[in-house]
């Protein structure tokens, strides 16, 4: 269960191997503050420590909103780090034996070992795309010295739950599910920090509280990373009120703090011209092919079917590590975010065409492409587009071209929230993330991260320096 938690603690559990992403940017992860003790107990650094060690090495450029948030999660790390340093400290404990228990001598046995740690407040950042609320916590994660942590997309965190909540109802319908979900997920963690905190599905909205008020019963600490401050979440949603209970709730378990607008650091990358062609025309259809031909060259070619809850998911045309769909067969269809994750799970290259201009009577094709994005980004899948216009034009009221400075009315429109021109808000906070992945999705430092799955694909450095042998 949750096998895709396991397979990213093995990526991040390596010291000194891993790669994270700084503001777009790859780099080593930072292991010289790590120190191994015989008590058990790993000492580590506060994020703080770790950043500033960034700043000076040139890394990183210093941002004062960044500051701001690592107080929030020093504080956090030193509470942690002070429950792991008492724990470390305690003898083991000794088998008391059957007379023991039968009689009640011998030492006895603490019920829940991680109890202290639900008195401890988490964290919920919150702020505009790219201000490097990901990163940050992705610092604390890699340091709290503490092994029962995990670090998931909150959007695939309840796919995982949904799932998991499917498969003991099909063992006996008389469970609930959520119950025996949280049990599995204390087993593995007492830390849980999610990225992209979004909830637009009804289905989430309504088990939300019941889901959290069973991990904080288990003693978890959460980190949260959001667009959206705890009291926006579910804007407008369907029965709203029956989600705001949980809303009251993630302020009385969280520090919450707002990251404020600012420089999105996923645009600043070196961008590549060769993985995104505009606007829809032969000539920009021509070049995908081209692409298309040099990378799958002497390959067979064929359909794949994909099992996604049982059922099939057939994608019409295919190589080892490549896709080719267009917008419409993914989009257009009612497909989900669980298909999404296998085609991102399942290819390292997705060639995706045909990204026409949206407006906004195409809500239910927008959310498509924002799962779709999400997916592709989170597992490094690597994309050669056509489209209509670039990143920051392709969602406009009119669905037709506009000549604006690099899309600057609609980011305006997105980033002030009170536009009236779409009716779905969560959708216009996620579509202003999808754009800014998509920019970052663009750059030389996305194309050098592995694919999560299968690695490095071959052609990726013949991309990169062309003028190389390989």
């Amino acid at each position: 269960f949750f096998s895709s938690w396991q397979h990213q603690m093995a990526l991040t559990g390596q010291l000194g191997t891993v790669s994270k992403l700084v503001h777009g940017i790859a780099h080593p992860r930072l292991s010289c503050f790590t120190r191994h003790f015989r008590s058990g107990y790993v000492l580590k650094a506060p994020p703080s420590a770790v950043y500033k060690e960034l700043v000076l090495k040139g890394e990183i450029a210093e941002d004062d909103r960044q500051i701001g948030a690592l107080e929030k999660l020093d504080a956090l790390y030193d509470e942690i780090d002070a429950w792991c340093k008492k724990s470390a400290s305690k003898p083991k404990e000794k088998p008391r034996g059957f007379f023991g228990s039968l009689f009640g001598g011998g030492d006895e046995v603490e019920e829940n070992p991680y109890a202290s740690l639900s008195n401890i407040k988490g964290v919920y950042l919150h702020g505009g795309v790219g201000c490097g609320k990901s990163f940050l916590m992705d610092l604390f994660f890699d340091e709290i010295p503490l092994e029962k942590k995990k670090r998931i997309h909150f959007h695939r965190f309840m796919l995982d739950v949904h799932q998991g909540i499917h498969k003991y109802k099909r063992r006996d319908k008389t469970l609930d599910g959520v119950e025996q979900v949280v049990n599995d997920m204390s087993e593995q963690a007492k830390v849980l920090c999610f990225d992209e905190v979004q909830v637009s599905d009804i289905a989430d909205a309504m088990i939300l509280r019941r889901l959290f008020t069973a991990l904080y019963a288990r003693g978890m600490v959460v980190v949260s990373t959001s667009n959206r401050s705890p009291g926006e979440l579910y804007k407008g949603g369907l029965n709203r009120e029956i989600f705001l209970p949980f809303i009251e709730m993630v302020h009385s378990k969280n520090h919450i703090h707002n990251m404020v607008a600012g420089t999105d650091y996923r645009t600043t990358g070196q961008t590549l011209k060769e993985f995104y062609f505009t606007p829809l025309n032969k000539g920009s259809l021509a070049k995908l092919n081209h692409a298309w031909k040099i990378l799958t060259h002497r390959k067979e070619i064929t359909p794949a079917e994909l099992e996604v809850f049982g059922r099939r998911l057939l994608i019409e045309k295919t190589t080892t590590g490549f896709a080719w769909c267009t917008f419409h067969e993914l989009c257009a269809k009612p497909l989900g975010a669980a298909d999404f994750q296998a085609i991102a799970k399942e290819f390292h290259t997705v060639f995706l065409v045909g990204i026409p201009f949206l407006n906004l009577g195409l809500k239910a094709e927008i959310k498509r492409f924002i799962l779709l994005i999400d997916e592709l980004y989170e597992a490094k899948v690597k994309v050669f587009i056509t489209a209509e216009d670039i990143p920051t034009r392709l969602l406009n009221e009119s669905g037709q071209r506009r000549d604006t400075d690099e899309g600057s009315e609609f980011m305006d429109a997105l980033n002030g929230a009170r536009s009236t021109m779409f009716t779905g808000e969560e959708e216009m906070f996620a579509f202003a993330r999808a754009v800014s992945r998509l920019q970052e999705m663009q750059t030389r430092e996305y194309l050098e991260v592995p694919h999560v799955h299968h690695g490095q694909a071959d052609y990726v450095q013949r991309l990169l320096n062309p003028g190389q042998e390989q």
